[in-house]
């Protein structure tokens, strides 16, 4: 059963610092191809980070990045607040 929310890892040890680990999902990235999508590890991160980040993961020790991960941040606006332009009422 993966996971319900998958926060960053940057998130994960903010917010639970006790830990001694934290869950990673080796996901395949399609039927036809060799390529996998380690979930759970995303974060603001330097490529070279990242890079050294993966290969401590036991059998990921000579593992090459094909496409580097990335943090998202949400932000919500209550639509009752915009006006026809899509601006925020509290901007004149």
């Amino acid at each position: 059963n993966g996971p319900r929310y998958c926060p960053s890892i940057v998130k994960k040890l903010e917010r639970f610092p006790d830990r001694p680990g934290h869950m990673v999902w080796l996901e395949p990235e399609g039927l036809s191809t060799d390529l996998v999508y380690p979930n759970g590890l995303s974060g603001p991160f330097p490529i070279e980070i990242q890079q050294k980040l993966l290969r401590t993961i036991k059998g990921l020790e000579k593992v090459e990045i094909v496409r580097p991960g990335y943090d998202v941040e949400y932000d919500f606006v209550d639509a009752r607040s915009l006006g026809h332009t899509l601006e925020t009422k509290q901007v004149t």
